[in-house]
């Protein structure tokens, strides 16, 4: 999968939507303002339908004793923030252009899911000039350069060694927080471990580069115009946009929700996203149980209903 930058951005636009929602709780809300991090973490990871739903249980059922109440706001953060890359996930991978139906070698499924990504930096950040929610987040048109040629520090910096030093200090500090660090019995036990545990680099950044700096128009029609990926008229779409920029919006946010789940597959996934975490939430208030939940948020497959 390799909408990374979709992922992130819609839990951004979905946070922005619960915030401002009247629809949604102070422990969602809060999770939210206070956490955005682990939010962000959890959107981009896997395992979003393993995870979410037990979490929410098991900070649900702890609450209001106040017991580790700062950590369970980090995990109620982080399940918004799986729930977040399900919800796009299930709108955008059945809708991808199918591999067997290619026949141009010019095209692929791969490089049309970058080609997303890179509209979403676009439309979403406006190529870098719009921030994060996270303060630790950092975004510039140099993120999706070739050697981030933008950037002050660029001339400085033989940026072509740098970028695959940093990211062996990220797969690194990866590796150092997995359990088996501290449960290996032997350093045999270690290494076989190691193969699964580590986190491999699995997509080019020259694609996402060039899809950003020089996009092929032919690829941009096939890819983003016909597959109708993003479109700023949704109205979902706007109030997130709004959100972002003025802080509010008079858009109704049921109606754009409602909206949403016909429109561009972006305004879908965000449509979905919102929904999900409200059931997640009607769980979190015992509304609803536990197996209504799981068939919301569309975890159908029984061993996953933890």
């Amino acid at each position: 999968m390799s909408e990374h930058i979709t992922h992130i951005a819609i839990y951004e636009d979905t946070n922005r939507l619960i915030c401002h929602s009247k629809d949604f709780n102070l422990p969602f809300k809060n999770s939210l303002k206070h956490y955005p991090d682990a939010g962000l973490v959890s959107s981009g990871a896997r395992g979003n339908h393993l995870l979410a739903i037990p979490i929410i249980e098991k900070v649900r059922d702890d609450w209001e004793t106040g017991y580790k109440k700062a950590r369970y706001g980090e995990l109620l953060a982080a399940s918004i923030g799986w729930l977040s890359h399900r919800a796009i996930d299930l709108q955008v991978k059945p809708n991808y252009i199918k591999q067997k139906d290619i026949k141009d070698p010019r095209f692929s499924t791969y490089e049309q899911q970058i080609y997303c990504d890179a509209m979403t930096f676009d439309k979403v950040y406006g190529a870098g000039v719009h921030p994060s929610i996270s303060p630790m987040v950092s975004m510039s048109k140099a993120t999706l350069e070739y050697g981030m040629q933008s950037h002050p520090a660029a001339e400085s910096t033989y940026v072509r060694q740098l970028e695959p030093i940093m990211v062996q200090m990220v797969q690194q500090q990866l590796l150092s927080i997995r359990k088996f660090n501290s449960e290996s019995t032997s350093t045999d036990e270690w290494f076989d471990a190691y193969e699964d545990e580590y986190q491999k680099t699995s997509e080019n950044l020259n694609v996402y580069i060039e899809a950003f700096v020089n996009p092929d128009p032919l690829k941009v029609e096939k890819y983003l115009e016909d597959f109708n990926f993003y479109n700023p008229e949704d109205e979902i779409i706007q109030l997130a946009r709004e959100l972002q920029h003025l802080g509010n919006s008079e858009l109704d946010i049921d109606e754009a929700v409602e909206k949403g789940k016909s429109q561009s597959q972006y305004a879908q996934g965000l449509s979905r996203s919102y929904r999900f975490n409200k059931s997640a939430q009607a769980f979190f208030e015992k509304k609803i149980e536990k197996d209504d939940v799981y068939d919301q948020v569309e975890i159908f497959y029984e061993p996953h209903r933890i």
